[in-house]
């Protein structure tokens, strides 16, 4: 318990100096939910029919993921066992290589005919969710691919619109027209396409999202932030990659363009 850091919530753990301790279980949260044993603390005077014999309860214990997330808790009974035919789990400090090696000595020396094989527990955890990371790595390649292809693309039209319209913005300098106002009048025919396009990609995007999670029980909820700040993002990019175009455009000494009419 102490080692996998697991919090008592009611009750006490295991004393060896008291046999009937010794003999107890202790319970998960689940457990009493599941068993219907009341609260954490009524839970301590009931007993549970096991396979090893009706036993008493010592102590509940808050509940703890044990495998991934897309697991629910489940009910979880703790017992002293004398002999282990299970795994050991070590906690590791200082020179590992070293560590493990000295281990290893002890244990061929003590189980000479048995294998020594050992793995690290962030290992496991992380193997749980290797499909996860696998499909973060692919969406941020192909993410970045489309916003660079997307970039690319309003670069090109930026400078064929501006390019046309490069006469129609000199004759609005000469009739007055300040650069602010033209560079919102190019910078606003690319912003309303992108935010049309967005307003029919973010419920997509919502619900894809939301099928995902369904496989995990416990995840985030929806917030605002979670998609106003993709949208802030992608519109600054958007900004930055025309702003060349549309500013040399609208500062552009309009006797160049018009000299030749």
């Amino acid at each position: 318990m102490d080692l996998y850091k697991i919090d008592l919530l009611a009750g006490k753990f295991w004393n060896s100096q008291v046999n009937s301790d010794m003999e107890s279980i202790i319970v998960n949260e689940e457990a009493v939910k599941v068993f219907q044993l009341g609260t954490n603390e009524e839970a301590l005077q009931e007993k549970l029919i096991t396979p090893g014999g009706t036993l008493s309860i010592l102590g509940v214990v808050k509940n703890h993921h044990w495998r991934s997330l897309k697991e629910p808790y489940e009910p979880m009974i703790f017992r002293i066992e004398k002999i282990s035919n299970a795994n050991i789990s070590i906690q590791l400090n200082g020179n590992i290589p070293q560590t493990i090696e000295l281990i290893k000595q002890k244990f061929e020396k003590l189980f000479p005919e048995d294998p020594f094989s050992y793995y690290f527990l962030s290992d496991s955890y992380n193997a749980q969710y290797k499909s996860e990371q696998q499909f973060s790595k692919l969406l941020s390649m192909f993410s970045v691919l489309a916003v660079l292809i997307g970039c690319l693309g309003l670069w090109g039209l930026a400078s064929f619109t501006t390019i046309h319209r490069l006469k129609e913005i000199s004759i609005r300098k000469v009739l007055g027209a300040s650069v602010s106002s033209i560079l919102y009048l190019l910078t606003g025919q690319f912003l309303k396409p992108l935010l049309f396009a967005s307003v029919l990609a973010l419920p997509l995007i919502g619900l894809g999202v939301n099928a995902w999670l369904k496989h995990f029980p416990y995840r985030i909820s929806f917030s605002p932030d979670i998609f106003l700040l993709p949208l802030i993002i992608l519109l600054g990019i958007a900004l930055l990659t025309i702003s060349v175009q549309t500013t040399r455009a609208a500062t552009t000494n309009p006797i160049n363009s018009l000299k030749n009419e």
